[in-house]
């Protein structure tokens, strides 16, 4: 085909009311190509040395490098102008050894995807298959190729294809025919984490110590006293969806399951090393659960349940652009259908995505859909029909919003705070320089600021050594978030994916001192940190008594302690649901019981606590139908 008039033939298929709309979208549509990079795919078996000499032999082509999975190769070119950027496409089109040219877009140095080979088509029904067979020889399609997910299908495409990528994308997906369909783009998911140097676990029980940065003392998930509830069931999986999990780690091995790679390398879930960020998924898994009480190394939050490592992303470097993580959509949906349908994951921790710059660089007519449609079918089909839980990180660019797909319905989106309970900012006590995401969409956050966990054996990592000290970013708070969640499905497996987000949303304690004034599903809500900071105790504490209670989340909803941290006088916000009493108990961590109080008034309680102690205390709120537990502190 001609590639010279690539986007003026995708424009001509859609159906658009007036040429200047038409002319909108097409300005619109050239501002974000990316003149430097091309998309080269030679056909199978030529050898690296053939390919660098073709490539050798055009002057516009600067530099190039080659991606091992998937195999394409990624030229640097000096074009001027899209003219001279599709002249050269057709140049290298009339190569008998290349198979397939894809563009490239961006939206700025850091942001950029090109163009596969391959169209994901969803059908509306099994029955329509044939009408991908008509399109198949229509447009000379080379192949048609189930995908994990039902129903959908990639078709590849090669240079002699009458349409590329997005032309036929588009095509499909105006013709109603089917439920939509886009093309299969090669994406870098944002997984940056920041400065690693060292810490300590401080996430499980803040101390306040030198080792621990001087951190606010109980500044942490109380993660040490769930652990007198669960240390995790063998029988709870969460799936480690990133760049692959060392699983010759001493530390994670007693709990590794078998593993999946998405990319097709066959390493069942083994990182690739060949670059230190190829630890990434490694230091995830060793938050969630490093092997505890086993007298070496690190313990995780859930140290009893098991590490599914799945690989969706690899890192790889090209010239000029450095090394980078390289995934597709089709590889990201596969890998989270592989986790509940094969992997039997009940949860699924996913510290990688898209930012806002990314979603304008999707010009298919599906844009995420593919994606999309893996998160809801995992949220509503996984733990045989009650739903796996899929958590995101918000992303490491605040102020931004929390990034795609973290702020999908379905998704649950995790920001980071640092170890004095704030949300991680620029000048947050930590003394890192970055910020975590923020803002509609937010729903808990977790620490993710150096924690320390595994990393990759030996030089394999970050670090010389098995493990590290300080991993930082949301890509730290989400599997933190995750391994919580571990432990609530540990005491009730038989919880419903939304009873299980209930119970950690409404537990997560309302720190920072933000304004916790939205009224949402699960309570009051804040958008520096969704819900709150997660607490494990308090999660499962709750989950333990829905096993026989049915959760009472008009009384949840509206329990709320404040001001918290307090000096003495605390306020206790509530509602009576039934109109019968509400049993209002102050205990000390110990368990002993300080203060018991019947209330009867319908919205508010006032305590005063100025003869107690600093220090941590529990105030359960009982109704005829479930018992709800808020942390109070008080500091003077």
């Amino acid at each position: 085909m001609n590639f010279l008039f690539h986007i003026i033939i995708s424009l001509c298929i859609i159906s658009i009311s007036t040429p200047t709309v038409e002319a909108q979208y097409r300005e619109s549509y050239e501002s974000y190509l990316d003149l430097e990079k091309i998309i080269i795919q030679f056909k199978p078996n030529v050898q690296t040395s053939t390919k660098d000499k073709i490539l050798s032999q055009y002057p516009m082509l600067k530099t190039w490098g080659s991606l091992t999975y998937p195999e394409v190769s990624i030229a640097i070119t000096s074009a001027q102008n899209a003219s001279e950027y599709y002249q050269l496409i057709e140049k290298l089109s009339q190569n008998t050894s290349i198979q397939y040219l894809g563009e490239y877009f961006k939206s700025d140095k850091n942001n950029h995807l090109g163009m596969l080979n391959q169209v994901l088509v969803q059908l509306k029904n099994p029955a329509d298959y044939h009408l991908l067979k008509t399109v198949a020889e229509e447009h000379n399609i080379t192949s048609i190729v189930p995908h994990r997910m039902k129903n959908l299908y990639e078709l590849h495409l090669d240079k002699n294809s009458t349409l590329s990528t997005i032309d036929l994308a588009i095509k499909l997906h105006q013709s109603k025919s089917f439920k939509y369909a886009e093309p299969n783009y090669l994406i870098n998911p944002i997984v940056t984490t920041v400065d690693p140097f060292y810490g300590r676990q401080w996430a499980i029980n803040n101390t306040g110590t030198v080792i621990q940065y001087s951190g606010t003392i109980d500044a942490d998930m109380d993660v040490d006293d769930a652990w007198t509830v669960t240390t995790g069931a063998p029988h709870i999986r969460i799936a480690i969806l990133d760049s692959g999990v060392d699983t010759l780690h001493p530390d994670l091995m007693p709990n590794l399951l078998p593993g999946y790679s998405a990319n097709g390398d066959n390493s069942n879930g083994y990182p690739s090393f060949n670059y230190s960020n190829d630890g990434h998924g490694t230091c995830c898994a060793g938050i969630v659960a490093a092997k505890g009480d086993n007298n070496i190394g690190i313990a995780g939050v859930a140290y009893g349940c098991k590490i599914v490592p799945i690989k969706i992303f690899t890192y790889q470097n090209i010239p000029t652009l450095g090394v980078i993580a390289y995934s597709t959509a089709a590889w990201m949906a596969d890998g989270i259908t592989w986790a509940w349908q094969t992997g039997q994951a009940d949860v699924l921790s996913n510290s990688w995505g898209l930012g806002d710059q990314f979603i304008p660089l999707l010009p298919g007519p599906g844009d995420t859909s593919t994606v999309n449609a893996a998160i809801i079918q995992a949220y509503a089909n996984g733990r045989n029909g009650k739903g796996s839980l899929l958590f995101f990180s918000s992303g490491n660019d605040g102020p931004d919003p929390p990034i795609w797909p973290s702020r999908e319905p379905d998704a649950i989106s995790v920001n980071a705070t640092s170890m004095c309970d704030e949300r991680k900012v620029n000048g947050s006590c930590d003394g890192e320089s970055w910020e975590g995401n923020w803002g509609a969409h937010l729903e808990l956050g977790a620490p993710g600021v150096k924690i320390m966990t595994t990393d990759a054996v030996g030089s394999n990592g970050y670090r010389t050594g098995d493990y590290q000290y300080t991993f930082n970013g949301t890509s730290a708070a989400c599997p933190n978030a995750a391994a919580v969640m571990a432990l609530v499905l540990s005491v009730d497996s038989s919880l419903t994916a939304e009873r299980a987000r209930a119970i950690i949303d409404t537990t997560a304690e309302r720190v920072g001192g933000y304004a916790y004034t939205t009224n949402n599903a699960y309570g009051t809500w804040s958008s520096e940190l969704g819900y709150g900071r997660v607490n494990a105790f308090l999660a499962v504490s709750m989950a333990q008594q829905t096993t026989v209670n049915v959760i009472d989340l008009q009384t949840i909803a509206h329990f709320e302690v404040y001001p918290n941290p307090s000096q003495g006088t605390v306020f206790i916000s509530h509602q009576l649901t039934t109109g019968n009493p509400l049993s209002l108990t102050l205990y000390s961590t110990l368990g002993q019981v300080l203060l018991e109080k019947e209330i009867t008034n319908s919205d508010q309680t006032q305590l005063e606590l100025q003869n107690l102690p600093n220090g941590a205390y529990y105030l359960s709120l009982k109704t005829s139908s479930t018992t709800v537990t808020k942390k109070l502190s008080l500091v003077r």
